[in-house]
């Protein structure tokens, strides 16, 4: 989101500078920005800041009705490699509960999980008790595992407009594919029901990937005081984000949608398999015959006007893609 906030970009950038001068008088060693907007990068750039990239997956809600027309997106083997993780838990006899008006002993039960996760590694819980019960403006949502009427575990998740975030969760008891459910399917049950357009389970995880939750890059900001460490720092960043910049587009490929579901972004004009390819928004595209290569070069080299096309929604490409004179008959 917006990290500086100011009525326009000018003011913007003499704020951050006033901020770096107040680093440098108070002796502080750094100065650390997440999760930029990209209206905003360009100041953080212009004052010097050390960019860095990173790569966690989201995953987007094409107007699934259930969770079922979100699994029939998926290829086979993905499709059933989600069902029997679902199964599993559901033999168990785990079922779910769903809170968004959150008592105090709901708060207690939460965190009890939550503290487990460190006391396992031994750790302590970075986050206390009271932190969480402060939340309740933020439209917290809650949702508890039960087995035998006695809850094991806890997701969190919160709700902004029309985008879903998952950040903390805990459990008493390891069960396999638990986390999946807890973090992953009931958060994108939750997504579905509430016609959230996406929802982010926080960052990392390539294990994401295969489940359906398609690969973003984000970006950081940073100024280090010490010119040594700077200078290094910024030289790493830089040898990073090449990496993360090829990860990313290594991932794509690996994204477990049917290849043959194409979108179209009505305010790009383009058209591509994922909003990784093209933004949002999207609207659906499903078309049997096209061949890959003749596709890819379509996606390379043309973009579709509105005017070519005839409403919201197509379930064929073929007529408004013949007339470019491609061969679109080869199985996608």
């Amino acid at each position: 989101g917006k990290r500086i906030i100011g009525p326009n970009c000018k003011s913007n950038s003499e704020a951050l500078s006033d901020l770096i001068s107040y680093t440098n008088e108070q002796k502080y060693s750094s100065l650390h920005a997440l999760y930029v907007d990209k209206s905003q990068r360009e100041i953080f750039k212009s004052n010097n800041f050390i960019e860095r990239l990173d790569c966690n997956y989201k995953w987007v809600n094409r107007s699934y009705e259930d969770f079922d027309c979100f699994l029939s997106e998926l290829t086979s083997r993905h499709r059933k490699n989600i069902k029997k993780e679902r199964a599993y838990i559901q033999k168990l006899n785990i079922e779910f509960e769903y809170l968004t008006k959150i008592t105090k002993k709901d708060w207690q039960d939460f965190y009890l999980f939550y503290a487990m996760t460190y006391a396992v590694r031994g750790q302590r819980p970075y986050l206390t008790a009271k932190f969480f019960q402060e939340l309740k403006n933020l439209k917290p949502i809650i949702v508890f595992a039960h087995k035998q009427g006695q809850r094991i575990a806890a997701s969190l998740f919160f709700q902004s407009e029309d985008k879903l975030f998952g950040r903390y969760w805990g459990t008493k008891e390891h069960i396999n594919f638990l986390h999946f459910e807890c973090c992953y399917y009931q958060g994108i049950e939750i997504a579905i029901k509430n016609k959230c357009v996406e929802f982010d389970p926080g960052i990392q995880g390539h294990h994401k990937l295969k489940r359906g939750f398609e690969p973003v890059i984000n970006t950081s900001y940073h100024w280090i005081v010490d010119e040594r460490f700077r200078s290094a720092i910024s030289n790493y960043c830089e040898t990073e984000s090449q990496h993360i910049k090829e990860y990313f587009e290594q991932s794509k490929d690996y994204l477990p949608l049917h290849s043959h579901e194409l979108f179209f972004n009505k305010n790009t004009n383009k058209i591509g398999r994922s909003f990784i390819d093209i933004g949002e928004p999207l609207i659906s595209l499903t078309d049997d015959s096209p061949s890959s290569l003749a596709f890819s070069n379509f996606i390379d080299q043309t973009t579709i006007g509105l005017n070519e096309l005839s409403g919201d929604r197509y379930n064929h490409l073929n007529s408004f893609l013949s007339p470019l004179g491609k061969d679109f008959n080869a199985k996608w």
